[in-house]
């Protein structure tokens, strides 16, 4: 394999060259925090013939991936009510 011939391993691995750990591009929001930063950027990895989606500084199985997923939903619902109240609150 040369340094920069795709994986044949995973299509979606962009890591070129002889590699054993495989990862995609970074799954990122369209917003970064107060220092620049990606908010939960996140992307699918593979070691060991194990497949997971690295996010949140860990290695998630897909349910678990789920599950912190449906906890951050919850989060942004929340968050989303106080919108809510601000704008009521503001009102004369």
């Amino acid at each position: 394999m040369t340094d920069n011939q795709t994986c044949t391993v995973y299509p979606w691995c962009a890591e070129t060259g002889e590699h054993t750990v495989h990862a995609s591009d970074y799954t990122v929001p369209v917003m970064c925090d107060s220092d620049g930063d990606w908010v939960l950027p996140a992307n699918l990895m593979a070691a060991d013939g194990a497949v997971f989606v690295g996010w949140l500084g860990e290695d998630h199985t897909p349910a678990r991936t789920r599950s912190r997923v449906a906890e951050l939903r919850r989060h942004l619902n929340a968050i989303e009510r106080l919108a809510a109240i601000a704008e009521k609150a503001a009102r004369p």
